[in-house]
């Protein structure tokens, strides 16, 4: 029997655990249960909010999530009912593409955010069960309270916060984790060993985010409403941005960097390239009803003013302030490679590449 999962106890709830960083809930419900004090209705308005937000920070968003799907489909073909862990699934956008990709999957996610896993609860319930904790921490493990091993874990943009040491332990859990020829797909952004290239990876990702930038109607992707008015950014934007803030907790900032500035939570990122029509209507700034672009400050700004999330706003930056502070590893691809080797994963490889955006796989 794999020694790093144990049959969950009957019932739907953990007491809370302490941690390196503090107390922290590992709160587990069951598929399509809605927690208490959050609507459905609200919930759904604040994650394709979240959706959107997403769309200004990542090169090809949908498309990744379709790789990772892609993978997920590869390894489990033969599985009747897979088992798939969401790794810093935040409100589930990840978890409800796979749900849709693969109705008959068993998909569990986890994070460390109340408040997101507040809203993928009430939005996505039905595509997952999720789970409160902290990757890498001890005990995070047992605290997804699996019945059987694992066919896949997946990540996006939720990784690089671990230091290099913790990084590799929680790979080798991992390893230990899945069932043989299980796969472990992280979606991130990997640097180059070398500076010049890592400049030309991150210039050709920035250049194809301006491209799409482009070829959408403002204010709000395909379908979106709104003017044109370039070179105009909202209030508390920046004009130009590099860097990529994902779905999951990860950012850097400024161009090709080995180190982020980044917290516990996540911190705000700028995006590739400012949107064309750049009012920051959803901040109610500017008084306009039509779709929102939120930037990563402007969406935290308005949630924290929301009355039915008051309460779990206030926990998340309870959490965040007692935390320690991290940022982005800085670790290149090629030592993502190896590090997943050493930890017991017998295949590793990139499988799709935009800029510095990166699909690694690794197979057991």
């Amino acid at each position: 029997m794999n020694r790093l999962w144990k049959p969950f106890p009957k019932g739907v709830s953990r007491a809370p655990r302490r941690g390196a960083r503090g107390t922290f809930g590992t709160y587990a419900q069951k598929k399509g249960q809605v927690p208490m004090g959050v609507s459905t209705a609200r919930a759904r308005l604040w994650v394709e909010r979240w959706e959107r937000q997403q769309q200004r920070y990542a090169i090809d968003r949908e498309e990744r999530f379709t790789v990772i799907a892609d993978v997920v489909e590869h390894v489990t073909a033969r599985q009747r009912r897979p088992l798939v862990l969401d790794l810093g699934c935040g409100p589930g956008s990840l978890a409800a593409r796979l749900a849709r990709r693969l109705p008959r999957a068993e998909i569990v996610g986890v994070d460390m955010d109340p408040l997101l896993l507040a809203l993928a609860r009430a939005h996505r319930a039905r595509a997952a069960r999720y789970v409160e904790a902290v990757i890498g921490e001890d005990g995070w493990i047992e605290a997804l309270g699996l019945r059987r091993a694992p066919d896949a874990a997946v990540a996006t943009t939720a990784l690089h916060y671990l230091p290099e040491p913790a990084l590799l332990r929680t790979y080798r859990e991992l390893a230990a984790l899945l069932r043989p020829g299980g796969v472990l797909v992280n979606a991130d952004h990997l640097f180059q060993d070398a500076a010049p290239t890592s400049a030309v990876t991150w210039h050709v990702g920035r250049r194809r985010a301006q491209r799409l930038r482009e070829r959408e109607p403002a204010g709000g992707g395909p379908g979106g409403r709104g003017s044109r008015r370039r070179g105009r950014v909202g209030p508390g934007e920046r004009r130009r941005g590099p860097a990529e803030r994902g779905d999951g907790q990860g950012t850097r900032s400024g161009g090709p960097q080995r180190a982020g500035g980044q917290g516990w939570f996540g911190e705000p990122a700028e995006p590739h390239e400012p949107r064309a029509s750049g009012e920051s209507w959803a901040s109610g700034e500017s008084g306009d009803s039509r779709e929102p672009w939120d930037s990563w400050e402007s969406w935290w700004r308005a949630i924290a003013g929301d009355p039915e999330l008051t309460g779990l706003f206030a926990e998340r930056e309870r959490r965040r302030a007692a935390g320690s502070a991290v940022g982005n590893n800085g670790l290149t691809l090629s030592r993502h490679v190896a590090l997943l080797r050493e930890a017991g994963f017998d295949h590793v490889s990139p499988v799709w590449q935009f800029g510095d955006s990166h699909v690694l796989v690794a197979l057991r």
